[in-house]
């Protein structure tokens, strides 16, 4: 019986690889779609268009109203929303800063809530992460992202900014400058 504890994992060159897929299936089936339909073939069997100006009856062929612009796939991105978790991987049991869906326990440190980005467009394959502002998002999926060492670090850095951020010393701050510094 499998534990159902574990958490499943997945890289971010796996999620950049599957949403680089879909755009490309995206962008083709698009294509084959406006291939199919072929407006320009209707548009020339249409009957033109008349109007009047002054005495003159004039009329407009409706193939002039076909625009030669097809529709493409512009850009396609997901978020997923989640924390910042250390966990020891490999047989070094070295720390590695993740991303989970999940929440941490919350005796370990306040976390806060991320977002992690990912974007596929013409110029390739794009992930980002930002503070989340999604209040009252809970996820009882165990699923890890491991990310590239640039995507770590950015990681790292976001959470260590927004728990400082979200500190009580920080809200406490705020809270009295707010109470005391009307005017």
């Amino acid at each position: 019986m499998a534990n159902k504890r574990r958490a499943t994992q997945s890289s971010a060159d796996e999620l950049r690889e599957a949403l680089a897929q879909a755009y490309r299936g995206g962008g083709q089936a698009l294509e084959e779609l406006v291939g199919q339909a072929a407006p320009e073939r209707r548009c020339a069997s249409y009957a033109a268009f008349h109007y009047r100006t002054g005495p003159t009856l004039e009329a407009i062929p409706a193939g002039r109203f076909h625009s030669a612009y097809r529709p493409r796939l512009e850009l396609l991105e997901f978020t997923l929303y989640g924390y910042c978790v250390e966990r020891r991987f490999g047989w070094e049991r070295t720390p590695e800063a993740v991303f989970s869906l999940k929440r941490p326990a919350l005796w370990r440190r306040p976390a806060p809530l991320l977002a992690l980005t990912v974007s596929a467009s013409q110029e390739g394959v794009s992930m980002a992460i930002r503070p989340a502002r999604r209040p009252g998002y809970k996820n009882r999926r165990n699923h890890l992202v491991r990310l590239t060492p640039e995507l770590r670090e950015q990681l790292f850095r976001i959470h260590q900014e927004q728990i400082a951020a979200n500190s009580l010393r920080a809200r406490f701050g705020a809270w009295i400058k707010k109470t005391f510094h009307r005017n």
